[in-house]
């Protein structure tokens, strides 16, 4: 698909029946966008905070067209095609990924550069477990009463399963997410960072962030962001958003059956991305 060239200042507006979801004025920035990749329960906020803290002193405006859609109670699976129209080749980040879509083509995939954090998918799938039984919020006001109703339902059936048992009911479904990032992983304009690599490391892991992208960022603002989101809580907390952050606890929360359900259905992402089983 060939690139979106701006033509004009007109707002590029994405719509469902009436609905507005998202609107966007291009940029008048000439600096390349920039996709910011990660997945759920898989540091995908940290990544979002750091770069949109980041994007002012790049030159680069940030957009999350996931959250538009969650703001909406609109599934990001039902996208229309019409939202390949939205990504510019100059001018912003667009993060707030937790996958790649499957209902439109971001048409700068090739040719921008990307970031992408992964974690170990069990640890994902345990803090996710907390999170639609202690934390997650429900959409936005927006989203119709539908979307209210069925996060509610989900969260009452999960919170009457057994984590063990919810991690076989997810397990699966979650590695799809991990999957849509594979024709992407041997992209030379991708880099790849591990959670449990950068999550004590943040200083560091955001220098590297610019360098890779080219942002020339003064390193006491690079350090700024980077310590505003070094947050680790002292011990865990089930209600809170950052739970405990620490890398394993799928070994403290699981049974050793359910961890080798786990390593065998998982082996592939395991393998490919160093963690060990």
């Amino acid at each position: 698909m060939s690139l979106l060239k701006r033509k004009s200042d007109r707002a590029v507006e994405l719509r469902s029946g009436k609905t507005l979801i998202a609107s966007l004025t291009p940029s008048k920035s000439e600096q390349p966008s920039v996709l910011s990749l990660a997945l759920p329960k898989g540091g995908s906020v940290l990544l979002e905070k750091i770069m949109t803290g980041l994007c002012p002193h790049a030159g680069l405006g940030y957009f999350s067209l996931e959250h538009k859609l969650f703001e909406r109670g609109l599934p990001v699976n039902d996208t229309p095609p019409e939202a390949s129209r939205l990504f510019f080749p100059t001018g912003y980040c667009y993060g707030g990924f937790r996958r790649l879509p499957t209902s439109f083509e971001i048409p700068i995939l090739e040719s921008a550069r990307k970031v992408l954090l992964v974690r170990d998918p069990r640890d994902m799938l345990v803090s996710l477990y907390f999170s639609i039984t202690k934390s997650h919020r429900p959409p936005g006001t927006d989203a119709g009463k539908d979307a209210l109703e069925r996060f509610e339902r989900d969260r009452a059936k999960v919170s009457q399963t057994p984590i063990g048992v919810f991690m076989k009911h997810r397990a699966e479904r979650f590695a799809t997410l991990y999957y849509s990032y594979d024709r992407i992983l041997d992209d030379p304009r991708l880099r790849v960072y591990r959670y449990e690599d950068v999550l004590y490391e943040k200083r560091r892991w955001v220098a590297d962030i610019c360098e890779w992208l080219g942002w020339d960022i003064p390193e006491k603002v690079r350090e700024k962001v980077a310590d505003k989101n070094d947050l680790i809580p002292g011990k865990e907390n089930e209600g809170q958003h950052v739970r405990k952050a620490h890398p394993g606890d799928h070994r403290e929360k699981l049974d050793d059956k359910t961890i080798d359900f786990l390593n065998e259905l998982l082996a592939p992402i395991l393998d490919r991305h160093g963690y060990e089983r």
